[in-house]
């Protein structure tokens, strides 16, 4: 089977397409799924004040699911996202879902002058994630502006490797961060 969809989410374009097998006797097989998206801002009080019973719902009903499938291919795109003071450009997000296990990847997200680029999995069954993002060639002062509201506090061009290793959903982190800044400084300490 195959179904198409496209409107308007939030003000912006959206359109989708999905193509699976049509058989709902066992897992359900879903071939491909595409979902494009041009513009997500994401307002951040509206995410923190609903976020607690959003999240309490989503696991109700995951529990009561009683439907399995997977899902060979899936491509999200999204043309920017808005966060914060944060602008991310060319989202391309690829991966799978087979036997409980979502899988992910992003290549060249354009943020701060540089790339962003992520890759990992989540595993439902035993709410386990693992995850790395790096970051290539970004401007910091950019960055420190529009994610830590810190203007001037730093200047060069920074790349880092975020490693993310989570369990009991996403409740337990580990996490290792490195990073460098190419011919740079921190103007405030001379």
């Amino acid at each position: 089977i195959t179904a198409s969809a496209s409107g308007m989410y939030r003000k912006s374009h959206f359109s989708a397409d999905i193509s699976g097998v049509n058989d709902f006797s066992g897992k359900i097989k879903i071939n491909s799924l595409n979902l494009f998206l041009d513009e997500l801002n994401v307002n951040q009080e509206t995410m923190r004040k609903k976020h607690t019973v959003r999240r309490a719902e989503a696991e109700k009903r995951m529990k009561k699911t009683l439907y399995k499938f997977d899902i060979d291919l899936y491509t999200i795109k999204l043309n920017k996202i808005i966060y914060k003071n944060a602008l991310l450009e060319n989202i391309l997000v690829t991966g799978s879902i087979k036997d409980d296990i979502f899988n992910f990847e992003s290549d060249y997200i354009k943020f701060a002058k540089g790339y962003l680029t992520a890759k990992g999995s989540y595993n439902f069954k035993n709410r386990t994630s693992n995850a790395v993002f790096t970051a290539d060639d970004i401007d910091a002062d950019t960055a420190a502006s529009a994610l830590f509201y810190l203007p001037g506090q730093v200047e060069g061009v920074t790349d880092a490797v975020l490693k993310i290793n989570t369990s009991n959903g996403i409740e337990d982190k580990q996490g290792h961060l490195t990073f460098k800044i190419k011919d740079g400084y921190l103007p405030k300490w001379g």
